[in-house]
């Protein structure tokens, strides 16, 4: 697997089409905030070099690198939907260039008939799916309601579990908000000894859940968020994928997901 270690090698050299293609299996196969700015200081064209910064700050809004080329760049510092953004309209006028008829638009109005023709192409499908789901519901009989179970997330077996798969936790801390619901904290060692601070909110219910989660304030954009009926995970989004992953994967199975 390569990585910008590889690619700054091959610019080293002088190899510039091997260092690109470094870089573009890079962004295919493990994108990065990192990677993105690499390719960004890689670009010969401003726009793209802008284009590159604005998914590196999609990933990591924080990333001061990308945040201080995109100035230098006379790029805006946007939030991760101001960024997004960008790119739908990017993308419009890129797909309007190659049309014959919308190419003779302004640019506002290019995005003007293109929202129109997509908010009518949605309430079509809106429409026939209602129609289509009525008549459906019509002609067959109508079954029993099931009720299925759920499955509630305890402190005991996750910590249990958690241990059993192998997941290393250092300095484990279990403590209870005003609110009832027991927190337990506790890191993970990433590699080259980077510790990564880890909690898991558990709750008596799923109803104590969704009332303190509808009442919080918007969660930090640098923590990665897995939910269960009665409990949340919080891991910092630079956490080691590999532990990423298996820590979400045994938390989702506890909860029976």
């Amino acid at each position: 697997m390569f990585t910008l270690k590889d690619v700054r090698a091959a610019m080293k050299q002088g190899d510039m089409p091997r260092a690109v293609e470094i870089i573009k299996t890079i962004l295919k196969e493990n994108p990065s905030a990192d990677a993105w700015y690499q390719a960004a200081r890689m670009s010969t064209d401003n726009a793209n070099a802008q284009s590159c910064l604005r998914q590196a700050l999609m990933l990591d809004p924080k990333h001061g690198p990308s945040l201080t080329l995109m100035r230098s760049l006379g790029g805006e510092s946007k939030t991760f939907f101001g960024h997004l953004s960008d790119e739908i309209i990017i993308m419009i006028y890129e797909q309007s260039d190659k049309s014959l008829l919308l190419r003779r638009f302004p640019r506002q109005a290019q995005l003007a008939v293109v929202g129109v023709a997509t908010a009518l192409i949605l309430i079509g499908f809106l429409v026939s799916s209602a129609m289509l789901v009525s008549s459906l519901r019509a002609a067959m009989p109508q079954p029993y309601p099931t009720v299925e179970p759920v499955k509630l997330v305890s402190v005991e077996e996750m910590l249990d579990r958690f241990s059993q798969s192998g997941l290393e936790m250092l300095d484990v801390q279990e403590t209870t908000d005003a609110r009832g619901a027991r927190i337990v904290q506790f890191d993970l060692e990433g590699e080259q000894g980077k510790r990564y601070s880890v909690v898991v909110r558990v709750y008596d219910s799923v109803s104590a859940l969704i009332a303190e989660w509808n009442a919080s304030a918007t969660p930090d954009p640098m923590l990665r968020v897995v939910g269960a009926p009665n409990a949340v995970l919080l891991y910092p989004v630079r956490l080691d994928i590999s532990l990423a992953n298996q820590l979400a994967r045994e938390f989702r199975s506890i909860a029976g997901l």
